[in-house]
């Protein structure tokens, strides 16, 4: 019973590490500046760069948006979340889920975000592809 037990906790973590393995993305990332509306950035990754972060505040929650542009010859699924921040640099609540959208080879896509409420003041842009 003991060798039926080892054998299948062995299987158990040889399968959850295959799996941890294959769920590697090119992972890239970009910061708005505290204070700042619009900032251009060159966040490369293997298959897409991150050219610009905008938000603004409406209502006193702030909006985000990123410019996010295929380095690929290939159509990519990629997927987005957003992360908010506080004057201070704390993050506000949880970051947001993973988003999947679908980007064209060569092309250039914009994705937005709300902050959860209006004590975030900032926001950091994750993408995995």
């Amino acid at each position: 019973m003991k060798l039926k037990s080892l054998l299948l906790t062995l299987m158990t973590i040889i399968l959850g590490s295959f799996l941890l393995s294959s769920c590697g993305c090119s992972y890239s990332e970009a910061s708005m500046p505290l204070g700042q509306t619009v900032a251009k950035i060159n966040e490369k990754a293997d298959f897409t760069t991150i050219t610009e972060l905008r938000s603004r505040e409406i209502g006193n929650v702030l909006n985000a948006s990123a410019s996010i542009k295929s380095n690929s010859v290939d159509n990519k699924m990629l997927s987005y979340r957003f992360t908010w921040f506080d004057k201070d640099g704390f993050q506000v609540g949880t970051p947001g889920p993973w988003t999947p959208i679908s980007l064209t080879a060569g092309s250039n896509t914009q994705v937005q975000g709300t902050a959860p409420n209006p004590s975030a003041k900032t926001f950091k842009l994750n993408v995995c592809a």
